[in-house]
């Protein structure tokens, strides 16, 4: 599976391919976030939009024999420059339109990272310690792991947490 998230954060079209081309060969609707190809693709009258849905929730394109994130493909249609991450502001990793997406990198995109389907205390760095009885409350900035503080009441492990998250100008949706 980590080979396969190395391959998917990987298919940047970094050196591949050029503004130009992705201008020549695609339309973008900035305004629903969607790509098509400018060659007629269409299925009963409708137009196509380009690529396919890749099982880790983006949508992706194929050019050349190669498959591209759809995302990086439109930032660089727009902006012509190829950043280390594109992160979508709302969470929504079908929802490619441009106000919704920002460069940046692997720290910014983890700061709106969702909280994760096995966590028990409905909040992303808040984390039920049995040795201690306590919550324990923890914030990753900057590569670092920043310890928050130990809670016996889950609503004040909570608090501690948003404050941090405010502090650290983590995303809107920050372990939602």
């Amino acid at each position: 599976m980590e080979i396969e998230l190395n391959k998917l954060r990987n298919n940047s079209p970094k050196k591949d391919l050029t503004q130009d081309q992705v201008q020549s060969l695609f339309n973008y609707n900035d305004k629903t976030g969607e790509l098509f190809w400018k060659e007629a693709r269409y299925k009963d009258r409708q137009w196509l939009e380009a690529g396919h849905w890749h099982n880790r929730g983006y949508r992706q394109v194929r050019v050349r024999e190669k498959e591209y994130l759809v995302h990086r493909i439109i930032w660089l249609y727009v902006y012509g420059t190829h950043p280390e991450e594109i992160d979508h502001i709302n969470g929504d990793k079908a929802d490619n339109r441009l106000e919704n997406l920002r460069a940046g990198n692997k720290s910014l995109n983890q700061r709106n990272a969702k909280r994760r389907k096995d966590n028990k205390s409905g909040m992303s760095g808040v984390n039920w310690c049995n040795r201690e009885q306590r919550w324990i409350v923890r914030i990753q900035y900057n590569k670092r792991r920043i310890m928050i503080g130990q809670y016996t009441d889950l609503e004040k492990a909570k608090a501690a947490r948003l404050a941090a998250q405010e502090k650290f100008s983590f995303g809107p949706n920050a372990g939602k």
